[in-house]
């Protein structure tokens, strides 16, 4: 069975490699100031949250993907940072690690991060748990409320303060670097997804990424006209920085087709493909409803077609049922949305799946 959605960022530190060709030259240049990509170091809104998430997932949920032996594999300073996350959870008072489990198995990080999102960057703790609180959309309870209330304090004070002292400048340097890489390069990933998809985001984007300490895994978020990704800390310059950013955007232009009765008609045919569904029970329920998993693998294949054009990358290994195939499929057909529709390719895609049953 292919692997975890998180294996993304884990894959993508090994294409550096054979990633750092020029830009294609089909790629669209010089943005206009307000739309020119910004990476930025580590802020306390989405690095509380997401670090506490990320020991969770190393501790608690013990999956393979975030496993030691992963971290290793990627290299000695994200092996470094895994010791640092099992000694942090093994540190907490045990009333603490109960306060951790009972947040992330009520409501997924995504949901917290969404919600302090328009926080500014230097956003405290107080701020952020005061954010999270007073949501109207997140609606949470008293016994949710008071495990926050009492854990991300305890864990920031006594634990993450030191830990972002000593990695904050680092980062900052990490994120400076890039910035100047792509002052010089100009490149506009707005503008390359819209021409690659045939589609149009729903407004004129300015790109923010901001670094987490997580090696494995990313997010994305819309705060008005900013299109938000987070950022996993083996990306060092801009050589691989639009490959997760790539999947993350392409749900807003996949989604003004993934809703639709088509699209609905031909989820329920997929649903009788028992690999297919296989995979989604294991691993993927919680995270995704059935159709937002037909949605993903779609969505990760395009990602894939998307560093092949920009990037020139076309060794990519799967990690879900079907994302690989459909990376095939639209390679394959030297995929242009002037000559077929990126739902068409889609549909077409998943029709054919089908029919080989």
């Amino acid at each position: 069975m292919k692997r975890n959605l998180c294996l993304i960022l884990c894959i993508l530190f090994f294409i550096v490699g054979c990633s750092k060709n020029k830009v294609n030259s089909s790629t669209p240049m010089v943005p206009s100031t307000e739309c020119r990509t910004e990476v930025k170091g580590l802020v306390l809104k989405y690095v509380l949250i997401d670090t506490a998430y990320e020991i969770y997932q190393v501790n608690a949920q013990k999956i393979d993907v975030f496993s030691e032996q992963e971290y290793a594999s990627i290299g000695k300073d994200t092996h470094d940072h895994y010791l640092w996350l099992i000694d942090t959870y093994e540190q907490f008072d045990e009333e603490m690690k109960i306060e951790l489990h009972a947040i992330f198995e009520s409501i997924h990080p995504w949901a917290l991060m969404n919600q302090t999102t328009p926080l500014k960057d230097h956003a405290n703790v107080e701020e952020i748990i005061g954010c999270l609180h007073g949501s109207n959309q997140l609606r949470l309870n008293k016994k949710l409320k008071k495990s926050i209330s009492t854990f991300f304090p305890y864990f920031y004070y006594g634990f993450l303060q030191d830990y972002l002292e000593i990695n904050q400048e680092t980062f900052d340097q990490y994120a400076e670097e890039i910035n100047q890489q792509l002052n010089q390069h100009n490149a506009n990933i707005i503008e390359f997804m819209e021409k690659i998809s045939g589609l149009k985001f729903k407004t004129r984007y300015k790109p923010i990424f901001y670094y987490t300490l997580r090696p494995i895994g990313a997010m994305g978020f819309n705060n008005g006209n900013k299109k938000i990704s987070t950022l996993q800390r083996t990306c060092r310059d801009d050589a691989i920085l639009f490959s997760t950013p790539f999947h993350e955007f392409s749900h807003e232009l996949f989604q003004q087709f993934t809703k639709s009765k088509e699209f609905k008609n031909i989820g329920k045919q997929l649903k009788q493909i028992e690999t297919f569904e296989a995979d989604w029970i294991n691993g993927m329920q919680d995270s995704y409803s059935w159709l937002a998993w037909c949605e993903e693998n779609l969505v990760e294949g395009f990602a894939k077609y998307l560093r092949y054009k920009y990037y020139g990358t076309s060794s990519i290994e799967g990690i879900y049922t079907y994302d690989e195939d459909f990376f095939n499929y639209l390679k394959d057909l030297n995929f242009d949305a002037s000559d077929q529709s990126l739902k068409e390719a889609s549909i077409l895609f998943y029709t054919k799946i089908i029919e080989e049953q």
